[in-house]
């Protein structure tokens, strides 16, 4: 019951609010003119004449180097012998 009171009561004030609004046009504002801008067809960047000072952050590179080599099986395996396909090809172009 209340439910069905809360619906109808916002049903009844949509078309209100739809009536309360003006019946004056508002003048359209004026278009903003968008700047031309052009660029080059090529950017060239010279970083010779550049001073470029660097340092290793972390990981350093003893630690990564330090890293034991897990032992991880591959996902794929190859298949190494292939006679019996070889086989069925010949005989299939004979």
């Amino acid at each position: 019951m209340r439910m069905s009171t809360l619906l109808l009561a916002a049903l009844l004030a949509l078309p209100a609010a739809a009536m309360a609004q003006s019946d004056e046009e508002e003048e359209p504002k004026p278009a903003v003119e968008e700047p031309n801008i052009q660029y080059k067809a090529i950017t060239d960047i010279d970083f010779d004449t550049q001073r470029v000072d660097a340092a290793m952050m972390k990981p350093y590179g003893q630690y990564i180097a330090g890293l034991p080599q897990r032992d991880k099986k591959p996902l794929v395996t190859l298949k190494t012998d292939f006679n019996a396909e070889m086989k069925a090809s010949a005989d299939s172009i004979r």
